[in-house]
């Protein structure tokens, strides 16, 4: 036990160091310019659902990200993706914010969302915007910028979790679709 601490350090160190990949370190994917009526600023775990249903649905998107391994995996999927950061206005041109009509900013940092707005309303101002908020400190600086459109990452998920663990308990659960106060729950 007296070796555990000095293990955990040179496993930190050294082994793992040797076993994780390092992030490539390219430039941002030329681009040719796009004309899909949307744009996802990341394609993560939130954004990967979005852009499935809207492809699903036969809308077009264009999607921005940083992560370059995961750039590779979306195009061999048949969607069009690039590699960059979606605060460059440059990249934001190339993929079509003049020409599209919604944008959406999902697998990226809270600064760099609240960054995209800001250059979104100040040069396109015409898209409509739908973000993801990380946290209710988040949700408030949208809200600053008159972004209304937004979705808490965890809300919907732990609001049907605690439903769902409810119904287990024996409550009869009304579920409304308007606002949050709106839920409401009985014993049965």
């Amino acid at each position: 036990m007296a070796l555990a601490p000095l293990l955990f350090v040179i496993n930190e160190k050294v082994v793992q160091p040797r076993f994780l990949r390092a992030k490539p370190n390219r430039e941002p994917d030329a681009m040719e310019s796009s004309d899909n009526p949307v744009i996802l600023a990341g394609f993560g775990r939130f954004g990967h659902i979005v852009g499935r249903l809207l492809r699903a649905n036969g809308v077009s998107t264009t999607v921005l990200d940083l992560d370059a391994d995961h750039v590779a995996i979306i195009r061999r999927l048949g969607i069009k993706v690039f590699y960059g950061d979606a605060t460059r206005l440059d990249l934001l041109h190339a993929a079509g914010a003049s020409r599209a009509s919604f944008s959406s900013s999902r697998s990226i940092t809270k600064k760099k969302a609240v960054e995209l707005v800001d250059i979104i309303q100040k040069h396109f101002p015409h898209l409509k915007i739908f973000a993801r908020a990380t946290g209710r400190l988040h949700a408030y600086e949208f809200q600053k910028r008159g972004v209304m459109t937004f979705y808490r990452e965890t809300l919907g998920s732990s609001l049907d979790l605690g439903i769902d663990v409810l119904r287990a308990l024996g409550m009869r659960v009304i579920k409304r679709i308007a606002p949050l106060a709106s839920l409401s729950c009985t014993t049965n």
